[in-house]
């Protein structure tokens, strides 16, 4: 999502509600912040604390252990489910019985990997980022850094990227088009001759 200012202000909703539609877009917020977002938070934290019974404990802000294992199979399932992706989309079944829980499978994949990455790369940070610097100063060297470069790559909506994602019948599951989408966005400008 480039910053350009229709991705800006825009803002996602479950049920797509407008002001316009008063009540309703009302009961939409409510039912968007407090089921679907909670679902998603509960679905990450569940994953996350099953691993730390399983794997390396990890704690968020405490130097332990760094989560390598899951580092390591964050960025495997990632490639993984990529991968999958891309041979689903190749597929020439148009059967879905068999296509549908391809799909799900890659989104479960990619879901594991995005918690598994965080998990592993979160516990670098803890102990690797600015070692011998505050905590404090640690903190607000490692945002500011992020968020400068994020900005000159023109990704800065990403920090507070609010949109809800809906399952689709086609199309890829795992889309990596950042190159693409900013190459045809100046592509597809008119050009206006200057008359003098």
């Amino acid at each position: 999502c480039l910053d350009y200012h229709e991705n800006t202000f825009q803002n996602t909703t479950f049920f797509q509600k407008t002001p316009a539609d008063k009540g309703m877009f009302l009961v939409d917020v409510v039912f968007t912040n407090l089921v679907v977002r909670q679902l998603i938070v509960f679905c990450w934290w569940s994953l996350w604390s099953l691993e730390n019974e399983f794997l390396k404990k990890n704690k968020i802000g405490v130097k332990d252990n760094v989560a390598v294992d899951s580092v390591l199979m964050g960025y495997s399932a990632a490639a993984l489910s990529f991968f999958m992706d891309k041979l689903i989309m190749k597929t020439t079944t148009t059967k879905l019985y068999i296509t549908k829980p391809l799909q799900y499978f890659a989104t479960i994949l990619a879901f594991f990997a995005s918690v598994n990455v965080w998990r592993g790369v979160w516990s670098m940070y803890d102990n690797f980022l600015f070692p011998n610097v505050g905590k404090e100063l640690n903190y607000l060297a490692s945002i500011s850094v992020a968020f400068i470069v994020l900005a000159l790559i023109l990704l800065t909506n990403t920090v507070s990227n609010d949109q809800i994602a809906f399952d689709t019948e086609e199309g890829e599951i795992i889309s990596l088009e950042y190159w693409n989408r900013r190459k045809s966005k100046v592509d597809n400008e008119e050009m206006i001759p200057i008359v003098e």
